[in-house]
C-alpha cells in the first residue's frame, strides 16, 4: 500500500489495523501511523492510475493545511448525500487538506473513510478527516 501522509509517501504493508492506528511494515521498519496523519492510501500496483486522476489545487497546497484532530471542527458531508452518490454513481470530486482533488466514483464509505473508483481504474480510499470541500461533479 501506498500511504499519503502531509509532507511524505510511505509504502509498506499493514501489519495491524488499530483503532486510531495503522501498524505498518516499510523497508524492514515497523510504522505506527496515526490516521488522522493518513491523507488517503491506494494499492501499490494502482499508483500509476491513481496519480493520472490526482489534480492540486496549488493554492489550497500552499497553505500548508495539516489534519484537524477534533471532529467538531472538520469539514463534514452528510452521509445521506454521500449514500445517494454512492447509489447513482455520480462522480464527486474530493478536495484534500493538502490541495488534492480526487475524482471518481464512490465504491463505499464508513464514518472514517470513503472508497473512490477513478476513471483510469485505480482506487483510493481517502480519510474524512482530510477533507476540504466535497462536490458532486461529471467527469
Amino acid at each position: 500500500m501506498v500511504f499519503e501522509l502531509y509532507g511524505k509517501r510511505i509504502e509498506g504493508i499493514i501489519n495491524r489495523r488499530l483503532t486510531y492506528t495503522l501498524v505498518v511494515l516499510a523497508d524492514g521498519d515497523v510504522h505506527h501511523l496515526e490516521k488522522f496523519n493518513i491523507k488517503y492510501m491506494y494499492k501499490k500496483d494502482e499508483m500509476s492510475h491513481v496519480i493520472q486522476d490526482i489534480e492540486v489545487d496549488a493554492g489550497l497546497k500552499a497553505q500548508n493545511l495539516v489534519s484537524i484532530v477534533h471532529k467538531s471542527e472538520r469539514f463534514q458531508v452528510d452521509d445521506r448525500v454521500l449514500a445517494r452518490c454512492r447509489r447513482e454513481k455520480i462522480p464527486t470530486c474530493l478536495t484534500l487538506r493538502g490541495g488534492e482533488m480526487i475524482t471518481g466514483v464512490i465504491s463505499w464509505f464508513s464514518q472514517y473513510e470513503i472508497k473512490m473508483l477513478l476513471a483510469h481504474g485505480g482506487s483510493v480510499v481517502v480519510f474524512r478527516h482530510g477533507l476540504h470541500n466535497f462536490e458532486m461533479s461529471r467527469w
